[in-house]
């Protein structure tokens, strides 16, 4: 019954939820923004360990601007999943990021985040997709340059909600020994409380790009990254341009065959 409860969500509500993002689109386009440009690093570990749970952890490293670039954050990743069934997985665990500055009082500006995830997997013909809802709890030290004292920090929540969605370029099987696929994805994020008064938006993200496999446990994600934020210190909207370069390892060592075989579903 509990299989069948979750069967009726998902039909119902987040099979429609990628229509969601049209209106936001047509409003943060519309708005007074600025423009930077971004190199994203991931590295994403995934591993289902028995019939009912598994773990993860990912590296993330982001400099700014294509060329001349600086480092502008570090973070790590790390965290308990529990499979509920083959199509929904409850997820959470621990971040710390770390935020660089260049010519400020401080040169590291640091936060602690805990965070819960649900995930809904499915099938369209050949291709698969994925439905993500995050929540997270974040801790982050504020600038003392800013008028907060050493080591101050402001806490706030952030709720998460992304589409992804690929298939099969050139599928991976023994006469191909590099399948390609093709991967799209949209992630809104709305947040509340210290600091961020009534600017509830936070950022939206468009994603696109092609999926190299030359394994069924190892694949790299060449994308393009689209970032619209609102910044209330500037109470700005930055434009934020971005290439995601991201090396996924997935193991599974319950003894059963990955429900989306060797789809680069799962993202973090």
């Amino acid at each position: 019954m509990q299989g069948i409860y979750f069967d009726k969500v998902k039909r119902k509500y987040l099979n429609k939820a990628p229509s969601l993002f049209i209106p936001i689109l047509i409003s943060v386009f519309g708005m007074a923004q600025t423009t930077s440009n971004q190199m994203w690093y991931t590295y994403n570990h995934q591993a289902i360990v028995s019939n009912k749970w598994g773990y993860m952890f990912d590296l993330n490293h982001r400099t700014t601007n294509f060329k001349n670039t600086r480092s502008v954050l570090s973070a790590v990743r790390i965290g308990a999943t529990f499979l509920y069934d083959k199509d929904h997985r409850f997820s959470a665990g621990y971040a710390w990021f770390g935020t660089h500055f260049q010519e400020a009082q401080k040169e590291l500006l640091t936060e602690h985040r805990l965070w819960q995830q649900y995930q809904v997997f499915g099938k369209r013909q050949k291709s698969a997709f994925f439905h993500r809802i995050r929540v997270e709890q974040r801790w982050r030290e504020l600038m003392p340059s800013l008028g907060s004292s050493k080591g101050e920090t402001a806490f706030s929540v952030r709720g998460r909600y992304m589409y992804q969605h690929q298939g099969p370029i050139v599928p991976l099987t023994n006469k191909n020994k590099l399948g390609v696929w093709w991967q799209g994805a949209s992630e809104i994020m709305l947040h509340a409380g210290d600091g961020i008064e009534k600017h509830y938006f936070d950022q939206l993200r468009i994603i696109g790009g092609i999926v190299l496999l030359p394994s069924k446990n190892l694949n790299l994600a060449v994308l393009y990254q689209y970032i619209n934020q609102y910044r209330p210190a500037i109470s700005s909207h930055v434009n934020i341009h971005s290439i995601r370069l991201t090396l996924l390892h997935q193991f599974d060592w319950s003894g059963q065959r990955n429900q989306n075989g060797t789809s680069p579903i799962q993202k973090n």
